[in-house]
Parts: structure tokens; C-alpha cells; sequence
């Protein structure tokens, strides 16, 4: 009997030390497919985590496995895009900036690539037909920041300058997220529904962009998504 049961745990740890070793095989890709990442968490500069830390639930993945999966991509003629889903990024600048240049490799090799963020404090977006920003080449193309919470609620109604504040910062925060900062915003538009606030809104702006102003038009509008919104930047 005790025989039997160290065959059966050596058996069972030979199938564990398999399972997490070998990767199982993927579909088949057939011509004019677009491939989907989800792209996000913390990736370490080792080639792969140890077995020993797999076993333990480490879902850290190695940052060179990602870059190569996108040269991959890059190389695959039967690939017609690649969609790029990006949440909640764990890397630094220099990664960010790899990333990127793996994104406008795939570009070059003539894969239509599109890549959107998904930003925390912003998930309100997955239930709607858009995106809290989208990158196309070298452009983020960002949705209009409002001063809302998660669930999409007013946060300091009656209150332009509170709002725009909140407003910029959502807006920094996506950039961030894309390995950016305000510093590169080129052209904003704004909506009011108060065209007397504008002036106040701009006065905010102030303590955002320092030099190199970015090109602003503000518009006015008869209404706002839900009521209480002064300002969508």
C-alpha cells in the first residue's frame, strides 16, 4: 500500500511538472485573422518565473516573452491586424517605451494595429461601444474626461473648477497609462455647459500645462451626459 502511494505521488507530480512545462497547442491561424492581447499586471525582467513560483500562484509573466509574441505578430503574414487590449500596465518608462516601438514595428510589417487602454477609476467603458483612449501609430486618440467616479456619478456638482481639476487629472492618468504625461497633448477640446465658466476652467488648466500650450477650443453645449457635469475636457 505505501508502495502504491508513492508511485501515485510521483505520477501526480509528474503530470503537474507537464502540465506547467509544456504549453498546450494553439488554434490554427488561418489568413486575414486578427489577433487579440490583453496586455497588463507586472512583468519581471527574468526569461520565465521558476516552477516553484508557478506552482504558488506567481502570475508575474516575463516581460521578453511579451516582445517576442508581439515579433511574432510582426512576422506572421497570415495575421491581417492585431488588436492590443492594455489594462493596468506595471512597467516603467523604458518598457512602456519597447512596448511602443514593438506596436509601431507591427505597423511597419503592414498589420493594422489597435491598441486601447483600459484605465482604473474608467471601467465604466467596458459597457459602452468605446474606449477610454485609443492609439493609432503615434497618436492616443483619449474620450472626454469627465469628474465621475467608477459608476459614472457626478463628483462635485455645481462646482467647474473642482470638476475640471478632476477632469485633467483622469486625463493625465490615461496618459500615463500609455506612457505619456500632459506635457504631450497637442490639441484639446472642451465642452461647457456654461460658456461664462470658461475662463475659470482655463485658470485650472493653468496649474496643468506650464509651457508649450497645447491648442484648446472650448465649446458650449445645451446639455451634459447626466445632470450635474459642467465640463468634459
Amino acid at each position: 500500500m505505501r508502495r502504491f502511494r508513492t508511485v501515485f505521488v510521483v505520477l501526480a507530480l509528474a503530470v503537474l511538472v507537464v502540465w506547467f512545462l509544456i504549453p498546450p497547442s494553439g488554434p490554427s491561424v488561418l489568413p486575414g485573422t486578427v489577433l487579440v492581447f490583453d496586455i497588463g499586471g507586472r512583468y519581471v525582467e527574468a526569461v520565465e518565473p521558476s516552477l516553484l513560483s508557478r506552482l504558488l500562484g506567481d502570475s508575474r509573466r516575463p516581460f521578453v516573452g511579451l516582445l517576442s509574441e508581439l515579433r511574432k505578430a510582426e512576422r506572421d503574414d497570415r495575421l491581417a491586424g492585431v488588436v492590443l487590449r492594455i489594462r493596468q500596465l506595471d512597467v516603467g518608462w523604458g518598457k512602456a517605451q519597447e512596448i511602443r516601438s514593438a506596436i509601431q514595428d507591427l505597423r511597419a510589417a503592414g498589420r493594422r494595429t489597435l491598441a486601447y487602454l483600459e484605465v482604473e477609476g474608467l471601467e465604466w467603458y467596458e459597457e459602452l461601444p468605446a474606449s477610454a483612449a485609443v492609439r493609432a501609430g503615434d497618436l492616443l486618440f483619449v474620450s472626454g474626461q469627465l469628474s465621475a467616479d467608477s459608476e459614472r456619478r457626478v463628483l462635485d456638482p455645481g462646482d467647474v473648477r473642482a470638476q475640471a481639476a478632476r477632469a485633467l487629472d483622469s486625463l493625465g492618468r490615461v496618459l500615463e497609462r500609455a506612457g505619456g504625461s500632459l506635457e504631450d497633448v497637442v490639441d484639446l477640446v472642451s465642452f461647457h455647459t456654461d460658456v461664462r465658466e470658461i475662463d475659470a476652467v482655463l485658470e485650472v488648466a493653468r496649474d496643468y500645462f506650464h509651457a508649450d500650450y497645447p491648442a484648446w477650443t472650448p465649446l458650449g453645449m445645451t446639455g451634459s451626459y447626466a445632470e450635474g457635469f459642467e465640463v468634459s475636457i
